[in-house]
Parts: structure tokens; sequence; C-alpha cells
């Protein structure tokens, strides 16, 4: 998450690096994984799901919400973030 905003705040990845006294290839590996897991093409876009909560698709074959009957009267369940996970 500290990554992902400082993505957010336009910090390019050395200046992350600088910023949080990492190297810069490990800001990469967590940048190319934060990616992955919020399944958009690029920084811009993994910013944007942070500062927006954009809705992102299900991954197929995985349920995040864990499948079952939702908790509580109602069958109310809560919304899914994009971030969960994280």
């Amino acid at each position: 998450m500290e990554i992902l905003g400082e993505v957010a705040k336009g910090h390019s990845n050395k200046g992350i690096a600088r910023t949080l006294s990492i190297s810069i290839n490990t800001v990469e590996t967590h940048v190319s994984r934060i990616i992955r897991k919020l399944q958009v093409d690029n920084r811009t876009q993994a910013a944007i799901v942070l500062r927006e909560g954009m809705p992102l698709p299900e991954p197929s074959g995985r349920r995040r919400d864990g499948g079952g009957a939702a908790f509580g009267s109602g069958g109310v369940r809560r919304p899914r973030s994009p971030l969960d996970g994280f």
C-alpha cells in the first residue's frame, strides 16, 4: 500500500526507492506485482484504482468473497474493494 500510495502521488521508481530507503529493484518488483494483482495495464491505472476505487473484473475460477452465504441478516455483503488482499 505504501508503494502504491507513492505511485499515486506520481513518484518515479527511483524517487520511491529513495523515499522508502529501499532498492530500485525492490520498488520495480512491488510495482509489477501491484499491477498484476490489480489486473491493470500500467502504474497510472493502478493509481486510479487507489484514488477512485475503480471496480475490477473478478478473476476467473476463484471467488474472493468466500463463495458462501453472506454474513448477517438480510444477505447483505460488504462491497468488494479492488484493494482487498493488500
